[in-house]
C-alpha cells in the first residue's frame, strides 16, 4: 500500500525518467496493451516523479507510449477524476486514508443511502482496477474500511 496520492497528470507533462530501466530506447510496441488502453484507459497507474518542470515516469514506459497513441489516434486525454473519486478521497484523506459508509454519513449528514451506496460501487470499481484496497476485517455493519492512493 502506498501512502502517496494518486493524481492525474496531463500526458504531456510527462516524459520517460532516465532512472527508468528502458530510458533512451526506441519507442516500445505497445500492440499487445492498446485495446484495453483504447477501451478502459491505463488500469495499472504509472510510477512518477517531479523532475524539473514535469513529471519523468519511473516504471509505465509502455502504458505512457499507449496512452500518448490512444491521444494521438484518437484526440481524447485520459479522464479526470470523477466528483465521486473527489468525495471518497477527501472523506479518506479525514479519515487516515480510510473511507466507509459510516464516515461519509458523519460526514455528511444529508447524504442518503442511494448516494452513499453509489460512493461504494464506485470504490469498488477503483479497488478492482488496483487503486485501491481493502484494510482489515469486516465491521458489524458489514463493512469493510478500504485503504487508497486517492
Amino acid at each position: 500500500m502506498s501512502r502517496y496520492p494518486l493524481k492525474y497528470l496531463p500526458i504531456d507533462e510527462m516524459h520517460v525518467s532516465k532512472l527508468n530501466m528502458r530510458h533512451g530506447r526506441k519507442a516500445p510496441n505497445t500492440d499487445d496493451i492498446y485495446p484495453s488502453v483504447l477501451k478502459s484507459g491505463v488500469l495499472k497507474p504509472l510510477a512518477v516523479r517531479r523532475e524539473g518542470e514535469g513529471w519523468g515516469v519511473v516504471a509505465g514506459r509502455r502504458r505512457l507510449f499507449a496512452l500518448r497513441r490512444k491521444e494521438k489516434e484518437t484526440g481524447k486525454r485520459e479522464a479526470s477524476p470523477l466528483a465521486s473519486d473527489r468525495t471518497i478521497a477527501r472523506i479518506a484523506a479525514l479519515n487516515r486514508g480510510i473511507y466507509s459508509s459510516a464516515l461519509h454519513e458523519t460526514d455528511d449528514p444529508s447524504a442518503n443511502k442511494a448516494f452513499i451506496e453509489a460512493h461504494k460501487r464506485r470504490l469498488e470499481a477503483l479497488r478492482r482496477a488496483g487503486l485501491v484496497m481493502r484494510e482489515g476485517l469486516s465491521h458489524h455493519d458489514g463493512e469493510c474500511p478500504v485503504r487508497g492512493r486517492l
